[in-house]
């Protein structure tokens, strides 16, 4: 019953029988896990792959990889007047949000409320 009615309330189009916004969800956790993963922790639940499944695809990524000794890798969201930095501290590709970008995206994800 709680799943039926969360289907119901999070249905974009309730005229189709499926629940697109859903679908679209799934989708960002699939490549999330595929394009995301670190050492032993599956994409979905690394930083990268929380902003991914919450906020989606960035417009713009940029590598800094070679440019500077600390790996660093900015997503830029347009729309949203949003760009978020993952920095690489470890050298091993695990990457977090610096704690200004963790605080934005926050922000921006509580505005949009998923």
């Amino acid at each position: 019953a709680a799943w039926l009615t969360f289907w119901k309330e999070t249905d974009p189009v309730p005229a189709t029988p499926e629940n697109e916004a859903l679908n679209a969800y799934f989708g960002r956790v699939a490549i999330a896990a595929q394009q995301f993963r670190d050492e032993g922790v599956p994409g979905w639940r690394t930083e990268r792959g929380e902003v991914y499944i919450r906020i989606g695809e960035p417009d713009d990524v940029f590598d800094t990889n070679g440019l500077t000794q600390t790996r660093v890798i900015r997503w830029t969201y347009n729309s949203l007047r949003l760009v978020l930095y993952f920095r690489d501290d470890s050298g091993f590709n695990r990457y977090r949000l610096t704690p200004e970008s963790r605080s934005e995206f926050e922000r921006v994800a509580t505005r949009l409320g998923r």
